[in-house]
């Protein structure tokens, strides 16, 4: 690169290489402005790097600058992240009585510089920003908190300056107003300044956390908020976290309730172990042994109501549940939910099925291979491994013939290695003859040489001859796939 390059050129040709961003010198100073927090910190590096000089030097600027052009803002701004510490120096005493956030940015950035006295000009600028006006970090408290991350910049101005600042009684309702942020990360730090700075509204913060669409920050406020505020929540907030929709947040109310169990907690237990959510689940089969309560029971009871009330299909939690803990005696409670839309929940069917000791899995596996969800094909695939007739010729060519989606007709196709080389490919020329136009088919032919070309099976005389012409009664119809290939691997029986 040459060194002659000014600033604009540098800019330009680093938003390209560093942050692929596609500019021209002409209009790089506003792609610099509307750059993200995370950006400005990816192009501070990225300048560093680069091989340029600013031109006119450094000690020759001129300090009477105009305070609000956007083009002196870049190019102090670039300066300021040059490699040369007299010219960030240089850049940052210039732009210590601009405004916006281009002269902000480098204020704060430059507050992690690693030369000391580049460092103490950047807090020095910091400083006067927030003597100023004092809800200057709320304003950029997304770059901020990207900064604090970083151990110099942690040490140093966050915690002398910026910290003070934030918790400061006086800006109680500029911390609130961060609560609003469209970040998540800066309303998780608005909510653990609130529980420090505003201990007596801790109960206020909670209903708003568990009132809010984050799970994060809801989970947060049932699990740490308590005992950063010192106070314990009360049945109408703990009712609420327990109708939370996150399941995080209700098995941590369940925890919580059985801390303190009342007179009522059985019967929340038994409520938690109908949750469609594994880990609420989880935790109510927990406190269920502990107070001596047969969650099967529960389960059982659940599915059987609903089978004698013909009300529709049994709760969803009771089925997963059961599923989890099945037994001989549940199979005729389980066998309805194989046909459920969903496939998570045919899965768990499924496990528990196979679990319990089913009489005839053989044909519940085959309806399972014509299943449309590709999830519930792959587990019976994985199931049918220890059933025999299941990973068979004959079965896997019916369920191809059945599969409702290309997914799934390529997920039985993989499962053809389970038969051999020589037995694949004897299913791979039924479902050629079957489907001529099969483009998935057309592949795992192509594709099969180099699979068979790692396996080893013996190949009888007998068997060999008949590939051999079923090669040449194909190969003039599918010239795409590589039939020199196969016929020598038949023919030499190598695989």
């Amino acid at each position: 690169m040459s060194s002659a390059r000014d600033w604009r050129e540098a800019l330009t040709d680093t938003l390209r290489r560093a942050l692929r961003i596609e500019t021209t010198p002409e209009v790089a100073a506003a792609a610099l402005h509307a750059l993200s927090p995370g950006q400005w910190l990816a192009l501070d590096e990225a300048l560093r790097r680069a091989w340029w000089r600013p031109a006119p030097p450094g000690p020759a600027w001129s300090p009477s600058m105009p305070p609000r052009e956007r083009e002196p803002d870049a190019q102090l701004f670039c300066i300021g992240c040059h490699a040369d510490g007299h010219l960030r120096e240089r850049a940052l005493r210039l732009s210590q009585t601009r405004e916006g956030r281009l002269a902000d940015a480098l204020a704060a950035i430059r507050c992690d510089d690693w030369v000391a006295p580049v460092r103490a000009c950047a807090e020095d600028a910091l400083r006067q920003r927030v003597e100023r006006d004092a809800g200057w970090p709320f304003e950029r408290i997304d770059l901020l908190l990207a900064l604090s991350r970083r151990e110099r910049f942690r040490d140093g101005a966050w915690c002398t300056l910026l910290a003070p600042a934030l918790l400061a009684p006086a800006q109680a309702e500029r911390r609130w107003a961060l609560l609003g942020h469209p970040h998540p990360q800066v309303r998780m730090f608005a909510c653990r300044t609130i529980a420090q700075a505003d201990p007596e509204r801790a109960t206020e913060l909670a209903a708003w956390a568990l009132a809010g669409r984050d799970p994060v920050i809801a989970l947060w406020a049932i699990r740490d908020l308590p005992g950063l505020a010192g106070i314990a929540f009360d049945d109408a907030l703990l009712a609420r976290a327990e109708r939370s929709r996150f399941a995080p947040v209700r098995a941590q109310a369940m925890r919580v309730r059985a801390q303190r169990p009342d007179a009522v907690f059985a019967d929340r237990v038994r409520a938690a172990l109908l949750d469609p959510h594994p880990s609420v689940r989880s935790v109510a089969a927990f406190a269920a042994r502990a107070l001596g309560i047969d969650a099967r029971g529960v389960w059982r009871a659940a599915i059987d109501q609903a089978i004698d009330r013909a009300a529709g299909p049994a709760p969803r939690g009771a089925v997963l549940g059961l599923a989890e803990q099945a037994q001989a005696e549940d199979v005729a409670r389980l066998r309805p939910s194989l046909d459920d839309a969903s496939g998570d929940l045919r899965c768990a069917v499924l496990r528990g099925l196979m679990r319990a000791g089913i009489d005839d899995a053989l044909p519940m596996l085959r309806d399972a291979l014509a299943a449309p969800q590709g999830k519930v094909v792959r587990l019976a695939l994985t199931l049918g491994k220890g059933v025999p007739g299941v990973l068979s010729r004959d079965t896997l060519v019916a369920a191809y013939g059945r599969a409702a989606n290309v997914r799934a007709r390529r997920l039985l196709l993989d499962a053809t290695w389970h038969l051999g080389p020589w037995q694949s490919l004897d299913m791979l020329f039924d479902l050629g003859a079957q489907r001529p136009d099969d483009a998935d088919v057309a592949q795992a032919l192509r594709h099969w040489p180099a699979h068979a070309g790692r396996r080893y099976a013996s190949l009888s005389p007998e068997r060999r001859a008949a590939l051999l012409a079923r090669i040449d009664a194909i190969a003039a119809g599918r010239p795409d796939a590589d039939w020199r290939t196969i016929r020598w691997i038949v023919e030499t029986g190598v695989a």
